[in-house]
């Protein structure tokens, strides 16, 4: 994980131990929600400074001022170390080493949302810019809209990282749109469970774009 990429995940999660109102446990700098992932590193070294502290063993029954007393005493080159652990772990099938800097970002947003959608919009970004002359890649060799991540998508990708930042810039316009498109068919396929995430999602890619 670059550190750019780690400062941005830091400023839009959040730097300190919280418990959001909603949920059932805590959430660590950098946005790890327990419930979802309770075998991550992180909690053991949290615990071990909350048992120090005489907290509850449960971190779900944690006051405020409990979560504020152990935020406080975090080790913050600690927790940095175990933040980029996980994500490094969580992130390994996004592949942002074949990305350009420039879309690692949009990337991580993208994929942390919906995998199979994240890799649809790269894949259906990469016949555009193809049918546009931006690149040159041979009928033969563009990967199908399939949400998954083959030889044919590490090979574009490649490509795209040897472009010049004017046209990457474009590559990551157009992966934010088919992204917007993608939620769109979610909420026309079934809009009674989709429809109340389309707001949030179309918000966070607006703020892709100039991120």
């Amino acid at each position: 994980m670059t550190n750019e990429l780690y400062e941005y995940i830091v400023s839009v999660e959040g730097s300190y131990l919280h418990m959001n109102s909603t949920e059932s446990d805590i959430t660590s700098p950098g946005g790890i929600y327990r419930a979802e992932h309770p075998d991550a590193t992180i909690w053991s070294y949290i615990d071990g400074v909350g048992a120090s502290l005489g907290m509850n063993p449960k971190s779900n029954l944690w006051t405020k001022q409990d979560i504020k007393d152990v935020d406080d005493n975090l080790d913050a080159v600690q927790i940095a170390l175990l933040v980029k652990e996980f994500y490094d772990n969580y992130l390994y099938g996004a592949h942002l080493q074949y990305f350009d800097p420039l879309l690692q970002i949009a990337m991580f947003n993208l994929y942390t949302n919906s995998q199979s959608g994240a890799w649809k919009a790269v894949q259906q970004t990469v016949i555009d810019m193809n049918k546009i002359g931006f690149l040159d890649i041979p009928a033969d060799d563009l990967s199908v809209v399939d949400g998954g991540f083959g030889g044919m998508t590490k090979r574009a990708l490649i490509k795209v990282d040897a472009l010049p930042d004017s046209y990457v810039m474009v590559y990551k316009i157009m992966m934010i749109s088919n992204m917007k498109t993608y939620y769109a068919k979610l909420v026309a396929g079934n809009p009674d469970k989709f429809l109340p995430y389309l707001s949030g999602w179309m918000n966070r890619m607006d703020n892709l774009e100039i991120a």
